[in-house]
């Protein structure tokens, strides 16, 4: 089952690249109106709760290679944004090599992410794209205190989608920078993608 939901990640990610590839055949630059953002908007507002999908090591099942957490989100009419609540540090804290920055984002606890949305379809489903602020941690380790920022990618790479149709809606953020103060090393070792996927 797993298994599967990871396969409608890529799906996704492919249904995404095929909806945005239609914008260029419209006769304008592709944006939605101010009207149209507004009806978009009132279709998908309020709570969703559903599974966050990522893609793990599963050592009882090596050919399973995604795993699932119960999480829940909001879509903010007065503010247009998403905020997907408690997600978990330890995926971003997974991606990292071991050391000190692991371990101190691995004492912390959950955190919300906040996501702006900017709507670029409206029909056959309801799309958007996603500009999530970065998560800060501050840490102590090393004998001082440290900022990291973990930073999610914007635009095609982080999106939504919501169907009437199918009474579904699924985000896709993926996370694409870690960084320590102001250092501009970036402390990642793989670009990890969390896939929402929530039905009514």
């Amino acid at each position: 089952m797993k298994t599967l939901k990871f396969l409608s990640l890529l799906a996704c990610c492919l249904a995404a690249t095929l909806f945005t590839s239609c914008l260029d055949d419209d006769d304008n630059d592709g944006s939605l109106s101010a009207a149209d953002q507004a009806m978009c908007l009132n279709s998908i507002k309020g709570m969703y709760s559903g599974d966050l999908i990522y893609e793990a090591e599963n050592p009882e099942n090596a050919s399973d290679k995604s795993d699932t957490l119960k999480t829940s989100w909001a879509v903010n009419e007065l503010d247009t944004t998403v905020v997907i609540y408690d997600f978990p540090v330890s995926l971003i804290a997974n991606s990292l090599a071991d050391g000190d920055v692991k371990n101190a984002i691995l004492s912390q606890s959950e955190k919300d992410i906040t996501a702006k949305i900017s709507f670029y379809q409206k029909t056959p489903v309801i799309g958007f794209f996603l500009y999530a602020s970065p998560i800060t941690f501050s840490v102590f380790y090393g004998g001082e205190g440290h900022v990291v920022k973990a930073y999610f990618y914007s635009g095609q790479f982080s999106w939504g989608l919501h169907s009437a149709m199918y009474k579904k809606m699924q985000l896709q953020l993926v996370l694409g920078a870690v960084f320590v103060d102001d250092s501009e090393e970036n402390l990642l070792t793989d670009i990890p993608a969390f896939l929402f996927n929530s039905e009514w």
